[in-house]
């Protein structure tokens, strides 16, 4: 498939990224397979050849949290961030990687330059809970008493057909939400991605989870939102 117009980002030499699709694709059959120190180490090739699409780094990003090596996927989407500041998405990723290290004011501040963003509605209204849940967290973790109107109440028990509504939200997405055009590992990499009307969403939020904000750093540490990348 020739390379269409708007896949290339624009910055750096064209053969450099063309050269560098193969192994991005390649990390992506690695993600499907939950190979994620494989995915890695071809998403890192991809970027040592192409420094300047947002993709690689995102999808390096979520290899490297697959991993639980927080480190290298914060500066991985650190990075996505720098080639997209208008993308919501990247932000999201690197709140979210914040929140695995439990550095609570970083995430708040990284989701509300998220919301900067313009992100879609639904995922509007679910990162403005976080950030109140967020917040509830750490006033209890500073001694202080919530509010009247920030006390939790109870959530009536639900029935065999319906989940109770979750104060947690999954933010995680898919592996491959940012696949170029795709590759058996054997097959030469075209130049080129899928076009926009063939891509898969770009975000594919998990159903919810049930269960109350924990109310300490370390339940929090160790359970408050871990579902996110599993």
């Amino acid at each position: 498939m020739p390379a269409l117009a708007d896949d290339f980002p624009g910055t750096g030499n064209r053969a450099d990224w063309s050269a560098a699709l193969p192994y991005y694709n390649l990390g992506n059959d690695y993600l499907k397979q939950d190979r994620y120190q494989d995915a890695a180490a071809k998403f890192q090739e991809a970027v040592s050849r192409y420094q300047f699409d947002p993709d690689f780094y995102t999808n390096l990003g979520f290899a490297y949290r697959k991993l639980e090596d927080y480190p290298n996927a914060e500066a991985a989407f650190k990075r996505a961030t720098e080639l997209t500041p208008n993308d919501w998405m990247p932000w999201s990723d690197l709140a979210n990687v914040y929140l695995k290290q439990n550095r609570l004011p970083e995430t708040i501040s990284t989701f509300r330059r998220t919301l900067k963003c313009n992100p879609p509605a639904s995922e509007k209204t679910a990162i403005e809970q976080d950030i109140a849940d967020i917040t509830k967290i750490m006033k209890m973790q500073a001694g202080d008493q919530p509010r009247e109107d920030e006390v939790e109440k109870p959530e009536p028990k639900p029935s065999t057909n319906n989940a109770p509504r979750a104060v947690q939200r999954q933010l995680g997405r898919t592996s491959a939400s940012h696949a170029k055009t795709l590759l058996k590992p054997d097959v030469p990499a075209p130049a080129g991605r899928l076009p926009a009307s063939q891509k898969p969403p770009r975000s594919q939020p998990l159903p919810n989870q049930a269960g109350q904000v924990n109310k300490s750093g370390e339940q929090l540490k160790q359970s408050g939102w871990d579902y996110i990348y599993k």
